[in-house]
């Protein structure tokens, strides 16, 4: 993990460093900061894995070994974010970002069939490079990528901060010089939340539909 964090962030300097050396051929911005606030769903995907129960017989003291599937999933629900970006051109941005989701994680074992529910808070932080495509239309698509943490509350033990990397796009439909809608997909890639220590895990996939509004200084 941390030899593909060092590769996909040296990937984003070579990018950042080719964009800023190109910035003289473009035109600077009239407002190179801007602020940004959007709602919008989170979806993460489930993670399915074989969890080996002990359990001792009463009449024998015999101590047995059911495996049994389990999964774990976090509930559909709203997010917020926000955050600032900086223009060093018109087609180049760099990007911070802090987001929020209320979840609920669910434990399903095949085994008893029984259902646990734990309250979980997911917060994000990334950075993030922003490519703006060719201008000369009322539509300013853009795509994304970039690095951060995310640090769930509510876990046994108590919290948990995992990597992820994010990547997306969108478009800003200005509505006058200074704000702008904004219309935006992101998918956070990071390690899965475990409910126990011997859960495998696996890599989760945080879908994130949004839309909101922008303000530049």
């Amino acid at each position: 993990m941390r030899r593909q964090f060092h590769k996909v962030l040296l990937l984003l300097l070579l990018v950042l460093v080719r964009g800023s050396s190109s910035s003289g051929k473009a035109e600077e911005p009239g407002q190179p900061l801007e602020f940004f606030a959007q709602f919008g769903g989170s979806f993460f995907t489930s993670q399915s894995g074989l969890w080996v129960i002990p359990q001792v017989d009463p009449n024998t003291g015999q101590v047995t070994f059911s495996p049994t599937l389990l999964t774990t999933s976090l509930t559909k629900t709203g997010r917020l974010f926000a955050g600032f970006r900086y223009f060093f051109n018109h087609n180049h941005a760099l990007e911070a970002s802090y987001s929020y989701s209320p979840n609920d994680l669910l434990e399903h074992r095949s085994l008893t069939g029984s259902v646990f529910k734990n309250d979980i808070h997911a917060s994000t932080l990334a950075f993030n490079y922003v490519r703006y495509m060719r201008r000369g239309s009322r539509w300013r698509p853009f795509i994304t990528g970039g690095l951060g943490f995310v640090y769930f509350r509510g876990l046994d033990p108590p919290s948990k901060t995992t990597f992820t990397v994010n990547f997306g796009g969108g478009a800003d439909i200005p509505l006058t010089e200074r704000v702008s809608i904004r219309l935006e997909y992101r998918d956070f890639v990071m390690g899965h939340p475990k409910v126990v220590s011997a859960f495998p895990g696996g890599v989760t996939h945080n879908q994130v539909p949004s839309v909101g509004f922008v303000f530049k200084f």
